[in-house]
């Protein structure tokens, strides 16, 4: 099974989804993209602290580079896990309703440190579900 994972700019929370993912599954795989990636705004890096974060935990992420979100993505997906304010969806997003689940976690753009641990806390226990779920 192929599970996508999608927040706006692929800079945070769809990245820590899919590294708590591909860390914990051994039978599936995951992938994530952003639905508003501007890398001449922020380069194609994941976020210095978002690496900083998952490298507390023990995950690295210092290759890890963000993904325009495209509609062959989404029709590649067994699973689609939306992390993101609807306003920024795609048409053809809209359209799979029925393997789409949306997550409504906060976005860390601008937050402390903490909060950024936080929001890498709730991820990593909403992914376990997730793990426990798909087998």
């Amino acid at each position: 099974m192929k599970i996508l994972f999608i927040c706006e700019g692929n800079m945070s929370r769809s990245q820590m989804a899919e590294a708590f993912f591909n860390f914990l599954s051994r039978k599936h795989i995951a992938a994530s993209a952003g639905t508003v990636v501007r890398k001449e705004v922020r380069g194609n890096e994941v976020k210095e602290r978002v690496k900083q974060v998952m490298g507390e935990v023990g995950i690295k992420m210092s290759k890890k580079t963000r993904k325009q979100l495209t509609k062959k993505m989404v029709e590649g997906a067994d699973r689609v896990i939306v992390i993101t304010a609807p306003s920024t969806h795609p048409d053809y997003l809209k359209d799979v309703s029925s393997k789409t689940e949306y997550w409504d976690i906060p976005d860390t753009k601008g937050k402390s440190y903490g909060f950024k641990q936080m929001v890498r806390d709730e991820i990593k226990k909403r992914v376990e579900l997730l793990v426990a779920e798909i087998g």
